[in-house]
């Protein structure tokens, strides 16, 4: 008997990826968009927002942080699209500005560019399998967390899309994730499936 995400299920989804940043959606689920995509199934990525990062390690002149800007973490998010091999990519909010701040956008914003206002939204994609942030303390991945949850609410057939499956996927080991409680917990990364 085939396991219930076997092959033959897995070759038949279509599946929505929303990531905060150029990323997150590579930490979070690469392995299962590239296992989906080399099954036959369809794969689209929503990102939030490229922006650009400041990184720790040599920068030269004896600097010892470094910034990535926007524009070269779009290049690699292209690239990194490509080789994954999806069936195709949008970005929510390419200005500078918007990075690490998702969460001064009304999530009804957000929540109509997933549900319907994005060219990749969940009624022009009408994904089988939809893949969120899971909560953490990022803002950014929170508010998209917050969003996509309103997104995905299930309603009348009739009315809207109806996502059967909705997946978090964590980020890196180096991620705190709140508990239901208020206290305070280290995630790993995993895959939604391996």
């Amino acid at each position: 008997m085939e396991q219930v995400w076997g092959d033959r299920f897995l070759s038949g989804q279509r599946v929505l990826v929303i990531a905060p940043h150029a990323d997150d959606e590579s930490y979070g689920c690469a392995g299962t968009i590239a296992r989906i995509k080399s099954l036959g199934g369809e794969a689209y990525v929503l990102l939030g927002s490229p922006g650009g990062v400041d990184h720790y390690g040599p920068a030269g002149h004896g600097e010892m942080m470094h910034r990535v800007s926007a524009q070269t973490r779009l290049r690699e998010f292209a690239a990194v699209m490509e080789l994954l091999k999806v069936d195709d990519w949008e970005v929510m909010y390419t200005g500078e500005s918007m990075h690490l701040a998702l969460d001064t956008v009304p999530r009804k914003d957000l929540v109509r560019l997933i549900e319907r206002d994005a060219r990749l939204a969940v009624e022009n994609v009408q994904p089988t399998m939809l893949f969120i942030p899971s909560m953490s303390y990022n803002q950014d991945h929170e508010a998209l967390f917050r969003a996509c949850m309103t997104a995905a609410r299930p309603g009348l057939r009739s009315e809207r899309h109806f996502i059967p499956f909705v997946l978090g996927y964590d980020n890196t080991s180096l991620f705190w994730a709140p508990e239901p409680n208020g206290s305070t917990r280290a995630c790993t990364s995993m895959s939604a499936i391996s």
